[in-house]
């Protein structure tokens, strides 16, 4: 028997003898380096890389793998589209000890809730007829805000900056920039994943009178494969030199077209 044949022969026996197994399975840095115990923000990249083992060659020395890799909010929620792939590989006699390595990598949508995450990881040898599956926990910090039932908007604040702190008083100086921020939910969301959601923008005078109107000031319809529960809407008033002193309303239309809802909101602000 030739030098060739005792290692294919050993190579066969060793993966024969192991069983299936997914190894050496980490969270990483971009750089590669290991990462225990991922909390990641919401809108960042999730880095992940594993080995298999165990699998078994045909006898031409070729291994044939299909895996598959979910990540899943804390609802069990698939959060973006599951990686389906192969490893096609026909063996040398040098590679007696070789695991295939599977890096994986997917952005956190930048609305996806806080809470306890979960990579799923299946892989399938289709020459051993065997499988075998792997979880990872982590956590993201994301979004904190309870989806409500009906169209609600919640947690309005003025602002001096587009991601600036909010204001404690809402009163501004005429020549500055009104900056305000609010979250809406409870927007119906179809089994095909669409919603849409738009509002109009008034701007009102302490008697009552409109100054300031811009019909349909923000529309959100979009159709995705991990659709937001919470949606974060930012908008800006550039208040003019000229602009009087006194109290001023802003008004907020707002309405889910799929869900044949509508609200209406009010703040006040004050310049001075």
């Amino acid at each position: 028997m030739g030098r060739l044949a005792v290692l294919v022969m050993a190579a066969g026996i060793f993966l024969a003898d192991q069983k299936l197994a997914i190894v050496e399975a980490f969270f990483e840095e971009p750089d590669g380096r290991i990462v225990r115990n991922l909390t990641i923000n919401a809108g960042e990249t999730n880095y992940f890389s594993f080995k298999v083992a165990g699998f078994k060659a045909d006898q031409k020395q070729r291994v044939l793998l299909s895996y598959r890799i979910e990540m899943l909010d804390p609802k069990g929620i698939p959060v973006v589209e599951p990686l389906v792939e192969k490893v096609d590989s026909t063996l040398a006699p040098q590679d007696e000890n070789w695991k295939p390595k599977i890096p994986w990598q997917a952005v956190v949508p930048p609305y996806a809730p806080s809470g306890d995450y979960l990579l799923k990881v299946f892989v399938e040898d289709k020459n051993g007829k065997s499988d075998t599956h792997f979880e990872a926990p982590f956590k993201v910090r994301g979004e904190t805000l309870d989806p409500e039932d009906k169209l609600s908007l919640k947690r309005f604040v003025f602002a001096d900056a587009e991601v600036g702190p909010a204001k404690p008083d809402n009163v501004y100086r005429p020549g500055t920039t009104l900056w305000a921020r609010f979250k809406l939910t409870g927007f119906r969301i179809t089994p095909e994943k669409e919603y849409w959601v738009e509002h109009d923008l008034q701007v009102l005078d302490s008697t009552g009178k409109v100054l300031f109107s811009n019909p349909n000031a923000a529309i959100e319809k979009h159709k995705d494969f991990y659709p937001p529960r919470v949606l974060t809407t930012v908008f800006n008033l550039d208040l003019q030199g000229g602009v009087k002193p006194g109290e001023y309303t802003i008004r907020l239309e707002v309405r889910d077209r799929l869900g044949e809802q509508a609200i209406s909101h009010e703040e006040k602000f004050r310049v001075e």
